[in-house]
């Protein structure tokens, strides 16, 4: 009967529609898993990255600190801008230049001393590097 065959036929096409739909959803799920991966080891490798570079800034405050008191003070931020090419590289990425590092001293000491010890430093420098407020 020529009835019964357009019936098979809608069966048929359901039925693939069907399985192409579940192959699909196979995918998409199994690249939705794959990009989280990646998005976790990122977010590891930069978390990684981000603790060397700390390191390298307390190594640099001890080397700017010139009276060896274990705390930078303005003044000492202001001569390591004039001479010391890593501080300088550093606070530039930042868009920090030297006539707004008296404003970004103020806003490294928190705690308003006069001066900001190595740990302080580096953590208000962390906190103002992954803030996206520019700073002129």
């Amino acid at each position: 009967e020529p009835w019964t065959a357009l019936i098979m036929v809608g069966i048929v096409l359901s039925v693939s529609m069907g399985c192409m739909n579940l192959i699909l959803a196979v995918i998409v799920e199994s690249a939705a898993e794959g990009r989280t991966k990646d998005r976790d080891q990122i977010a590891k490798e930069k978390e990684k990255e981000q603790q060397g570079t700390k390191a390298e800034l307390l190594r640099i405050c001890a080397e700017i600190d010139t009276d060896f008191s274990g705390s930078i003070t303005l003044e000492e931020m202001q001569n390591a801008w004039n001479r010391h090419k890593e501080f300088r590289k550093i606070l530039t990425l930042l868009e920090c230049n030297e006539d707004s590092l008296e404003m970004v001293f103020g806003w490294l000491d928190s705690d308003k001393s006069g001066s900001v010890d190595y740990q302080e430093f580096c953590d208000q420098l962390y906190a103002l590097s992954t803030c996206d407020v520019r700073m002129m």
